[in-house]
C-alpha cells in the first residue's frame, strides 16, 4: 500500500514538472503603466489618433523609467527613440477615447517587456529597482492653530493625498476612508501619542505592515495658516514600537498658487521621497546576474504548487529552474540580478523567509544550503529546514 502511494505520489510531481517546463518566468506587474492621458490636435482624427500613440508610448515609458529609476535629471539617462520603446512594448490597451473631426483624447495602459527593458538599461549603464514593496499605509495629519488634526474640520493635506495615484508605483500607499473605525483608533491630536494597539488594529485592518505619520505644518502663516507661505512634512514611520522622525521635506508656495494645489505637489514630494527611500535598498544594475539553489519543503502538492505560483511573482526573480523533486522536498535555481540581501527584501514583500545558509557534508568540500518556504507554512517547514 505504501509503495503505491509513493508511486502515484511521484507521478503527480512529473506531471507538474512536465506542466511547468521546468523552467519559467514572469512578467512584472511594475512594468505595466496605466493611466496615460494623451490630447491631440491635427490635420485629421486619423492623424491625431496616431499621434496620439505615439506620444503615448513616449510618455508611458517615462513613467515606467521614473518608477524604476527616479527622477531621470539625477542620472546619466539616455532617452530611447521612439522606434526603440516600440520594441519593449509587450502590449496596450485603449482604456478611454473620444473622437472628433481633428482632435483625438484618449487614454491608454502599456505593459512593457520585462527583460528587453532590463537589456535596454544594461546597454546605457543604468542602475533601476524591479522590487515592489508592500503597501504603506498614510495618516496625514495637518497642523492647525497649534493642534494636529486627521479627521475634523478642514484637512486640505488629507484631501491631497485622497485626490493622488499614491497607491500605484513601486511603494504602494494607502489612504484611510476616515470612518467611524478609523476614527476610533486614531484620533485627532493623537500624530505622535497613538496607542500601540490600536495603531496595529487600524494597519491590520488596511491590510499593510506599516503606516506613516506625515506631519503638514505651515511655519510661517500664523496660528490660523492665513499667510501661509512655506510648508513642512515632518516624516514618521512606525514600524517599531514607538514612532521613528525620519525627515523632513518642504515646500514652498509658488505665487498666487491654490492651497489644493499647493498640497498635491506636496504629495508629490512625500512619495518620491518614500520611493526614494525604498530604491536605495533595492537598485540594482541589468548586468549583476546571479544563482542561488534553494531547498523548498512541503507537506502536500498544495503546498509545493502554491509556494511554486507565489515564486513566480516575486519581481527581483528573473528566472525559476527546477533542479530535482522528490517526496516533500524540491531544490530550485532562482536566477536574480544583485545582491543576496537584495533577493530576501524582494522575497520578504511576498511573504516568503530565506533561511541563513548552514553548511552540509558532501562527498566533496562542505557547501552552503538554503531553504525557502512561505510563511504561511512556517511551522510546516521551520524544523525541516534547519
Amino acid at each position: 500500500m505504501k509503495n503505491t502511494v509513493f508511486n502515484a505520489f511521484l507521478c503527480c510531481f512529473f506531471i507538474l514538472t512536465i506542466i511547468s517546463g521546468g523552467v519559467y518566468s514572469k512578467e512584472e506587474g511594475v512594468f505595466t503603466v496605466s493611466g496615460v492621458k494623451i490630447d491631440v490636435t491635427a490635420d485629421s482624427a486619423a492623424k491625431a489618433r496616431n499621434q496620439a500613440f505615439d506620444l503615448a508610448q513616449i510618455k508611458a515609458f517615462d513613467k515606467l523609467v521614473t518608477r524604476l529609476i527616479g527622477d531621470i535629471d539625477d542620472v546619466s539617462y539616455e532617452k530611447p527613440q521612439l522606434s526603440e520603446i516600440s520594441t519593449m512594448v509587450k502590449d496596450f490597451e485603449v482604456t478611454k477615447e473620444k473622437i472628433s473631426a481633428v482632435r483625438y483624447v484618449g487614454e491608454y495602459s502599456f505593459r512593457f517587456n520585462s527583460k528587453l527593458v532590463k537589456k535596454y538599461f544594461s546597454k546605457i549603464g543604468v542602475e533601476y529597482t524591479d522590487v515592489k514593496s508592500k503597501p504603506i499605509l498614510v495618516l496625514p495629519f495637518y497642523q492647525v492653530n497649534n493642534q494636529n488634526i486627521l479627521w475634523s474640520g478642514d484637512n486640505p493635506w488629507f484631501d491631497a493625498w485622497r485626490r493622488s495615484d499614491s497607491d500605484k508605483g513601486l511603494v504602494p500607499m494607502l489612504t484611510p476612508i476616515g470612518d467611524i473605525s478609523d476614527m476610533a483608533d486614531i484620533k485627532d491630536g493623537e500624530a505622535l501619542t497613538y496607542r500601540q494597539e490600536k495603531l496595529e488594529r487600524i494597519i491590520s485592518r488596511y491590510g499593510v505592515k506599516e503606516a506613516v505619520i506625515l506631519i503638514a505644518a505651515f511655519v510661517d502663516g500664523g496660528v490660523d495658516n492665513s499667510k501661509a507661505n512655506n510648508l513642512t512634512i515632518y516624516v514618521y514611520r512606525t514600524g517599531g514600537k514607538n514612532s521613528e522622525y525620519t525627515n523632513s521635506i518642504k515646500v514652498k508656495r509658488e505665487k498666487s498658487e491654490k492651497i489644493d494645489d499647493m498640497m498635491d505637489r506636496a504629495v508629490v514630494e512625500t512619495i518620491k521621497f518614500l520611493q526614494k527611500g525604498w530604491k536605495d535598498k533595492t537598485i540594482v544594475n541589468a548586468n549583476q546576474g546571479n544563482k542561488l539553489q534553494v531547498r523548498v519543503p512541503f507537506r502536500s502538492i498544495k503546498e509545493w504548487v502554491e509556494t511554486k505560483e507565489v515564486l513566480k511573482s516575486v519581481q527581483a526573480i528573473g528566472k525559476i529552474e527546477i533542479v530535482s523533486i522528490k517526496p516533500r522536498v524540491a531544490r530550485l535555481n532562482l536566477i536574480f540580478n544583485g545582491s543576496e540581501q537584495r533577493l530576501r527584501l524582494a522575497l520578504e514583500q511576498a511573504d516568503i523567509t530565506l533561511t541563513t545558509p548552514k553548511f552540509q557534508m558532501g562527498l566533496g568540500d562542505d557547501i552552503l544550503v538554503y531553504s525557502l518556504y512561505m510563511d504561511k507554512y512556517a511551522s510546516n517547514n521551520e524544523n525541516r529546514a534547519r
